[in-house]
């Protein structure tokens, strides 16, 4: 079985998301995109569709890791803590499907990997097999 890991952007309008395979010459895309919420529904139904939407991508593509983009902070206090929210749910979709999680700081992934957010078309080329810097956050 080739190792699949999951990768989040996790946004309370918009999480982005992308699936890689390992590869001997490094990784290879499978799938990407983003879960995209309307601006008008209030942050509990966000949060839930978020959390269905990963564990059906969970289900369906059976990845053997997560990788999360870790908080930075904003300079709205209150995007801060919707973006928490929203990790917490990442993590709580991970933890029930039994991946462990790692975690790299904001824009390390796009740079390494390519971007995810919405809009791209492609991830970008892989980065020849690199060690990626994720932190294991499994206790």
């Amino acid at each position: 079985m080739t190792p699949l890991v999951l990768g989040i952007d996790p946004g309370s309008r918009t999480t982005g998301y992308g699936l890689v395979a390992a590869a001997a010459d490094g990784w290879r895309h499978v799938a990407s995109g983003y879960i995209n919420l309307a601006a008008q529904q209030p942050q509990s139904q966000r949060l839930a569709v978020i959390f269905a939407q990963l564990t059906e991508l969970i289900a369906v593509h059976q990845p053997q890791a997560l990788a999360l983009e870790e908080v930075f902070v904003a300079h709205n206090v209150q995007s801060t803590l919707k973006l928490g929210e929203v990790r917490g749910v990442v993590l709580l979709a991970a933890g029930q499907a039994g991946l462990p999680v790692f975690q790299y700081p904001p824009r390390r992934g796009e740079k390494s990997r390519g971007r995810l957010r919405p809009g791209d078309q492609d991830p970008g080329p892989a980065d020849g097999g690199a060690d990626p810097g994720f932190k294991d956050q499994q206790p």
